[in-house]
């Protein structure tokens, strides 16, 4: 689909179609156009989906200025530098986190252990 004159691709993850098989042959398409494009976390609700438009945009802004000789920039590798310069306010907190350190807090939560506070 096409928002904000972008290009934007919704692609659902499963077991038999993970988002790495995704992305090795994306990757090919995307090199032979010549094109480039950011990739946000994974979304975790559909309610949050303008966020991770929003995270896919940043990627794609701050890798292209890093390094403009890679096919595709991922949120995560610019997120601290984002976070840094002040754009930690425009995401819930639970979407600019590592969606590791997320993670690690629900396991914290469900077992009444105290892994994030040891980091």
């Amino acid at each position: 689909m096409v928002y904000d004159d972008n290009i934007v691709i919704i692609f659902r993850s499963t077991p038999k179609t993970p988002i790495e098989n995704f992305l090795h042959e994306f990757v090919i398409f995307i090199r032979e156009g010549n094109l480039r494009f950011g990739l946000s976390n994974s979304c975790s609700s559909i309610e949050h989906l303008h966020y991770y438009y929003l995270q896919a945009r940043i990627a794609f802004t701050y890798g292209i200025k890093s390094d403009s000789t890679s096919w595709y920039y991922n949120f995560n590798d610019y997120a601290f530098s984002y976070i840094i310069r002040g754009g930690a306010s425009t995401f819930p907190t639970e979407l600019i986190c590592a969606p590791e350190i997320m993670e690690l807090a629900k396991y914290d939560n469900d077992n009444k252990s105290n892994y994030v506070e040891t980091l």
